[in-house]
């Protein structure tokens, strides 16, 4: 006869099945002579299964309710366009108004650009 738990209903837990599933075990090894070293054998053996579930779920636990590692801080490293302008405004004398030195600065870099390229003929 297989008794599955109080009058015939499934094991409420874990802890319960395993108990009941030991207590099976022992009532059928009950007539073996060395019943009791089988016995102590199984009781350790359920009682390791049950310690491990129980860690495992321990740190499930532990694992939900750490803190979550806070996102990095987010660094704009975008460089302006008008950046090598900027720059130059700054190491000049300061002489003429920036807009007016931006618009100067971007023509002789375009003419620049323009001296360098070969001459196609």
């Amino acid at each position: 006869m297989v008794v599955t738990g109080p009058e015939g209903k499934p094991a409420a837990s874990k802890e319960e099945d395993l108990e009941l599933t030991r207590k099976i075990i022992m009532d059928s090894i009950g007539t073996l002579d060395d019943s009791e070293e089988v016995a102590e054998e199984v009781a350790e053996e359920v009682a390791e299964e049950v310690a491990e579930e129980v860690a495992e779920e321990v740190a499930e636990e532990v694992a939900e309710e750490a803190p979550k590692e806070e996102e990095a801080e987010t660094i704009d490293t975008s460089i302006p366009y008008d950046a090598a302008a900027k720059l130059a405004y700054e190491a000049s004398d300061k002489s003429m108004a920036y807009a007016d030195f931006k618009t100067k600065y971007e023509a002789d870099a375009v003419a620049l650009v323009i001296s360098k390229q070969k001459v196609v003929a």
